[in-house]
């Protein structure tokens, strides 16, 4: 509809994964230039998303595991997501994950976004937990970021971007997906 293939649309998004709207403006006009109507292309990506999502909410695999294993320790757990919090939590009560967070941070409740650091300090102190003890789990690239700069374990869980090297660096570790993030947390905790 705007003349932009899907490949090129892909690779936008992409750089944009992990990130608030302010940050997919800046990039989307930069990569496409000023004349073009970015607020209008978000709005209406934003309205699709939201109605395939209303339809079919898939979760990762693992995600009730972890979090009901995680009430039964009576770990104090926080969402940190560059999302909208109203989105956020829409999303919590169709998935029926609604009950399992203590607090909810989204993007537009911090000043920087991802990959700055803002958003996990601020999920950190809602809990009243130490960034270097609690774990941050992130998909995106700007979320590992995120997670490392606010000096949380950051564990990465790839999805649509494919670990790098810089985020093998950053991240304690990498896994394919939450049950493994589960064993992984035990272990250490048995560790200790």
């Amino acid at each position: 509809e705007k003349g932009i293939r899907a490949e090129e649309i892909d690779r936008l998004l992409k750089l944009c994964i992990g990130s608030n709207q302010q940050h997919m403006t800046e990039v989307l006009q930069k990569e496409l230039g000023a004349d073009f109507p970015v607020q209008h292309f978000l709005m209406e990506t934003k309205e699709q998303v939201q109605t395939l999502a209303d339809s079919n909410l898939p979760l990762k695999k693992g995600v009730r595991e972890i979090l009901e294993w995680l009430r039964s320790e009576r770990a104090k757990v926080g969402l940190a997501s560059s999302t909208e919090r109203r989105i956020i939590e829409k999303y919590l009560r169709i998935s029926g994950l609604a009950g399992y967070f203590q607090t909810i941070v989204g993007g537009d409740q911090v000043t920087h976004s991802k990959p700055h650091g803002e958003i996990y300090q601020k999920a950190c102190s809602a809990l009243g937990v130490a960034p270097a003890q609690t774990y941050g789990v992130e998909d995106s690239y700007n979320g590992v970021r995120s997670a490392s700069a606010a000096g949380l374990k950051t564990i990465m869980v790839p999805d649509l971007l494919p670990p790098t090297e810089e985020m093998r660096k950053l991240a304690c570790t990498v896994e394919k997906d939450l049950l493994a993030v589960k064993a992984y947390i035990q272990k250490e905790q048995k560790e200790k």
